[in-house]
């Protein structure tokens, strides 16, 4: 018989290889839920549900789905994070990132969103990467930079021919992807653990309700 030292086992092995799948099921969720995103927000658009009642209703579920998960785990897993880091995620990818987003899709077509906000992800990565910690770009990312660009110009608005309207729904993908880097390359630079950081960003979302209540008009 096979003798193992104490404490191995031959499911051991097996670990990377499971370990490997989960990740790549996880990848692919994560591109299900992203591209779901786009076609639910522009078919929610189309269907008279406005901008900012979108924006609410998404951070007020997320709010309360995580409001159990912050009683649990208290408030000292929040404060690895910080008020200002919190904060800081929170403008970054919560409402402000959401607002802009969905206005987008009330003015370009769902493919520009996915494709344009796609692209500036890995640019404004590399680019916020580089001014933050000094990390310096290939030549041949910045080629492949330009020849992204090149391709946003084919298949997207930004040509000639494009109405204005789209024009401006474009831009508002493209702060968009530039937002959602740097959310990543913060992330990257401050090691933070991914469900403190999804409960910080979900509660303070919630500060979004009472604008959106007191200050703004629900459009359903």
């Amino acid at each position: 018989k096979a003798k193992f030292p104490r404490g191995h086992c031959m499911s051991d092995k097996t670990a990377p290889v499971r370990n490997s799948w989960l990740g790549w099921a996880a990848v692919m969720g994560a591109v299900g839920i992203y591209a779901g995103n786009f076609v639910v927000s522009r078919y929610a658009i189309k269907s008279s549900i406005g901008v900012n009642d979108m924006v609410a209703l998404r951070f007020c579920v997320a709010g309360v789905i995580m409001m159990p998960l912050f009683w649990r785990r208290g408030i000292q897993s929040l404060a690895v994070i910080g008020l200002k880091r919190s904060i800081a995620l929170t403008l970054f990818a919560g409402p402000p990132f959401a607002l802009l987003m969905i206005a987008g899709l009330s003015l370009a077509p769902v493919a520009h969103g996915a494709s344009i906000v796609s692209a500036m992800i890995p640019i404004s990565s590399a680019i916020g990467l580089w001014i933050m910690t000094g990390v310096k770009i290939h030549r041949l990312k910045i080629l492949l930079f330009m020849a992204i660009f090149a391709g946003l110009a084919l298949v997207s608005g930004f040509s000639a021919s494009a109405s204005p309207r789209i024009l401006f729904g474009d831009m508002l993908f493209l702060i968009c992807g530039t937002m959602w880097g740097l959310y990543a390359v913060m992330l990257r630079i401050w090691q933070l653990d991914a469900m403190p950081v999804t409960i910080a960003v979900s509660l303070l979302s919630l500060l979004f309700l009472p604008v959106y209540f007191l200050l703004l008009t629900p459009d359903f």
